[in-house]
């Protein structure tokens, strides 16, 4: 399904009538006869038998003359629930048609592996609509690259993806667990307190920030052990391309924000000559970190921009060296920023001047390093799915 565009298609579960292909994957979206709703595409479903999973794609199945004969006969109490004439009645063909052609079960487009699906022509199906195109009368937008992107992202929000949460803890520890709306409450605010509490205390001065990233760090691997089992969770991590997409331009944008807000906050005391206070961004204490980070966030939001088909350039025209190039800016950007967290930009004092220089870390510097991060994890885990990807193809 990698290959077909975004658009309506036929409700590959058979509840509804068509269901909204964002290019990658099955939404939530769904319409019958022109009305818009919404049926999550993640319930729980039977499986399927292999006929069932192929024929699901393919409209008027006929059976074979060996398939009808050996067809057993209808009871009469399913005949009954149709309102199916009796026995004596009842032509043999359509008991037959009755017992061969059922409605299949619900399956998702991910258990699909031995068929490749394609789009059912109007001509063929007998829909009033093309594939490519909602259903008449529906009151939905046309499918453009920005309702895509929508979708996708509105999709994302309603997945409570373990992947995504898995991101999500590493960064900011507790946000993992709201985002697939857990029952530890307390537990999942508790670690939000600690996050914050690491921030403010690091303000104070560097010594106050080792202990604030080691209470982040330590809050990070217990958010991770209780969702994945284990910070080794983070390599079984595998996301598709639309929710890495929007994930670089929010990550990205965040980078380039972060360079404006205060990275340090420095403290001098001079004693008689009393002391002071400041607070710097990147750019005033950096002369080429924050240029790498600025080119490295925009880069980023024009990939993931590019990616949902919302810029210039289309997906096909990308590299496919591009989420490897981006997962090692997010890297650089990562390694950069927690050498600037753990080495101070000490200024320069006039010869002289003797006083006592504090130096903490700000929120800035905190956000640069939680934007570099799902930077590099995001697309290390767009990699893995193009390699999971590529190998079952070969296979």
């Amino acid at each position: 399904m990698s290959d077909i565009p975004a658009g309506w298609q036929p409700d590959p579960r058979g509840r509804h009538e068509y269901r909204y292909w964002d290019g990658t994957q099955w939404t939530d979206h769904v319409s019958n006869q022109g009305k818009v709703s919404s049926d999550p595409v993640a319930d729980a479903a039977p499986a399927a038998s292999d006929s069932e999973k192929s024929a699901i794609f393919k409209p008027d199945p006929t059976p074979t003359a060996g398939e009808t004969e050996a067809a057993p006969a209808a009871s009469a109490s399913e005949r009954s629930e149709v309102g199916s004439p009796t026995a004596s009645e009842e032509p043999t063909s359509a008991r037959e048609e009755q017992t061969v052609v059922s409605e299949p079960r619900p399956i998702f487009a991910s258990e699909r592996t031995d068929v490749t699906p394609t789009p059912t022509p109007a001509s063929t199906a007998g829909a009033s609509v093309p594939s490519s195109a909602p259903p008449a009368g529906t009151t939905t937008e046309p499918a453009t690259a920005q309702t895509g992107a929508k979708a996708a992202a509105q999709d994302l929000m309603k997945s409570r993806s373990p992947e995504l949460a898995t991101i999500l803890s590493a960064v900011v520890p507790g946000s993992g667990h709201f985002y697939t709306g857990t029952n530890k409450v307390p537990l999942a605010a508790g670690l939000l307190v600690a996050t914050l509490a690491a921030v403010v205390i690091s303000h104070i001065s560097f010594l106050f920030f080792l202990i604030g990233f080691a209470i982040w760090a330590g809050a990070a691997a217990f958010a991770l052990t209780d969702l994945r089992g284990g910070v080794r969770g983070i390599e079984n991590t595998v996301l598709p391309k639309n929710v890495v997409g929007i994930l670089l331009i929010g990550a990205g944008a965040l980078l380039v924000l972060s360079l404006l807000l205060p990275y340090y906050r420095v403290s001098a005391d001079a004693g008689p000559l009393g002391s002071v206070s400041e607070s710097g961004s990147a750019f005033q204490f950096f002369s080429i970190i924050d240029i790498v980070l600025l080119v490295i966030g925009v880069v980023s939001i024009a990939a993931g921009a590019a990616s949902l088909g919302l810029g210039p350039a289309t997906d096909g025209e990308l590299p496919p060296q591009l989420p490897l190039a981006v997962a090692i800016g997010g890297a650089i950007a990562t390694a950069l920023i927690l050498f600037r967290m753990f080495v101070d930009p000490v200024p320069g004092l006039p010869s002289g001047f003797d006083a006592d220089i504090s130096i903490g870390r700000a929120f800035g510097i905190w956000l640069g390093l939680w934007s570099a991060m799902v930077l590099l994890l995001a697309n290390l885990g767009l990699l893995r799915s193009l390699s999971n990807r590529g190998s079952s193809t070969t296979a």
